[in-house]
């Protein structure tokens, strides 16, 4: 029960954190617990009662550090142009500085290596933090093709492809395939091929139908095919390279990544690569969430993608709001509640959700908190003395904010002893 008389005298027994929802120029009458309108740098115990929170140290100071991602136990970051990793013992190094001076870097973990976007290059940064870019480009353009005299490929239509080779012998997929008619027998002529950075040679695929088979690998700009040798079929025809964006996971033997409305995923266990023709999904706005689970999310719906091949690939609606743009932390489910499993938590449109491993959506702050709608927010979770805490911030229009509501009363504190203390609260 609540009451409006200022002269209530009420005995708390504990408190339980934010409720912006009650009535906001009351007070509880008799006893038990109480719900707070604000709580500025301080925290809740196990014992629900209200202790001041922690400084902090600065470890480092940028100019525009963002994406603090756990890497090799360190942090690999953003520092304005600067791919930064700093190491457990606070050692900071420079990966390379070519990064776009905008907020939308992201990284993902693939087997031990860094997969780093900036929205408009990736990369992939090894332990020992040397780095190139992820996959091999393919050929920009066609190369000229034509049927030539003096060799022993037989009359017939033929279908003529290209590669690009790296230094590790990564190849590129095959983004254009050439005809080509011989009308006796002769010779195929391979010009004028294009390089592409991190290419060092060239393979040749030459075939009739659906199959072509590797014919040449060269180092340069052509090549003369005078005989079929019929080596290894081609894999990558209709393979482009993977594409930057602005969000990207690891899963499923797959990297995910979405690139305004588009979420390209890379061909398995190959993540340099995705299919040109198929290996997307379209939705109708910006994507502003993509989690591990497969939670997706724009400014107005949260989505599951349930399936783990592309054919078997199921988009659900689980949620009439979206997200700010936003990533997502993993945490072990039993240390927020009976939630068994790992589960995902994320800051939404309409407060704190989290993301069961049944594909369930659970948001735990919309009854007692109204979230302002931010622009871009980050979650994090952290244990600290015993405390389970999901932190979650938000920025619009440049600022920080956490959310916080400001209140205004005075409290008379009634002690053991008798005597009397009246405090004056402005928050």
């Amino acid at each position: 029960m609540y009451t409006t008389d200022p002269n209530t005298t009420f005995k708390y027994t504990g408190f339980n954190g934010i409720n912006d929802q009650a009535a906001q120029h009351s007070v509880p009458t008799g006893e038990g617990e109480v719900d707070l309108t604000a709580a500025i740098n301080v925290d809740i115990d196990r014992y629900k009662k209200l202790f001041r929170r922690q400084g902090f140290t600065a470890v480092y100071n940028g100019t525009n550090i963002r994406c603090l991602t756990p890497f090799e136990g360190g942090l690999m970051f953003a520092d304005g142009a600067e791919l930064k990793h700093r190491s457990s013992t606070g050692v900071v190094n420079t990966v390379h500085s070519l990064l776009a001076q905008t907020d939308t870097i992201c990284m993902a973990e693939v087997n031990g290596d860094m997969v780093v976007s900036d929205g408009q290059e990736i990369w992939t940064v090894a332990p020992d933090l040397s780095y190139r870019i992820l996959g091999v480009n393919p050929p920009a353009t066609e190369p000229n093709v034509s049927a030539s005299s003096g060799g022993s490929v037989p009359q017939g239509v033929y279908l003529v492809a290209v590669t690009m080779i790296s230094a590790t012998g990564e190849e590129s997929g095959a983004p254009f395939v050439t005809e080509v008619e011989l009308t006796d027998r002769g010779s195929i002529q391979v010009s004028n091929m294009p390089n592409s950075e991190g290419s060092v040679k060239k393979n040749v695929y030459v075939g009739v139908g659906d199959s072509l088979f590797l014919e040449a690998t060269v180092s340069g700009a052509s090549v003369t095919i005078s005989s079929l040798v019929g080596g290894r079929v081609l894999q990558f025809q209709h393979k482009t390279r993977t594409p930057p964006g602005t969000h990207m996971v690891h899963t499923k033997g797959r990297l995910f990544i979405a690139d305004g409305n588009v979420l390209w995923y890379s061909e398995p266990l190959d993540y340099g690569k995705c299919d040109m023709r198929s290996g997307f999904i379209v939705f109708p706005e910006p994507i502003t969430m993509l989690t591990e689970r497969l939670f997706i999310a724009t400014d107005s719906n949260t989505y599951l993608l349930r399936g783990d091949n592309p054919d078997q690939l199921v988009l659900l609606e689980i949620l009439k709001y979206g997200t700010p743009k936003t990533k997502a932390a993993e945490v072990e489910g039993s240390y927020l509640g009976d939630t068994g499993g790992r589960v995902e938590v994320w800051q939404s449109n309409r407060g704190i959700c989290i993301g069961a491993e049944d594909g369930s959506i659970v948001n735990i702050t919309d009854k007692k908190v109204a979230m302002p709608k931010y622009d871009n927010a980050a979650t994090i979770f952290r244990r600290d003395r015993g405390i389970n805490q999901v932190i979650a911030t938000g920025r619009k229009s440049g600022n920080i904010d956490s959310g916080r509501m400001r209140s205004e009363f005075t409290v008379t504190v009634i002690k053991n002893n008798g005597n009397t203390d009246v405090v004056d609260i402005i928050e």
